[in-house]
């Protein structure tokens, strides 16, 4: 499963960034009910805030969700930040939603590998 989202420094418009093909949409590699960590072609720096949005694929939207990145990795391909997501500046329950439902899903997959 591939989920992209568009990650800024800004507060952005959710519909024109996600209907526009040329905004610059980040995969999200490891996500969790408090953050995520995202790839991104913009240049971040520690603690600094940032917005994202996307569609989850329990049909949940996450619209300009406040972080801050935590961590940063850069190498010759890509820039992967580890963002803590603030509750204060939205509310997180669709990701917190999805993240369980996920859980589940792994969780079975493992039972039945066995």
């Amino acid at each position: 499963m591939n989920l992209e989202v568009f990650v800024s420094a800004r507060k952005h418009d959710y519909a024109e960034v996600m209907n526009n093909k040329s905004s610059p949409k980040g995969p999200i590699k490891n996500i969790s009910s408090g953050g995520c960590s995202i790839s991104s072609p913009f240049r971040f720096e520690i603690n600094m805030p940032v917005f994202i949005s996307g569609e989850l694929p329990n049909g949940k939207v996450l619209d300009n969700v406040m972080g801050f990145v935590r961590n940063v990795t850069r190498d010759q391909n890509e820039n992967m930040y580890g963002i803590q997501l603030d509750e204060r500046c939205g509310p997180l329950e669709g990701l917190r939603e999805f993240v369980i439902l996920a859980s589940k899903i792994v969780s079975k997959g493992d039972t039945n590998s066995h």
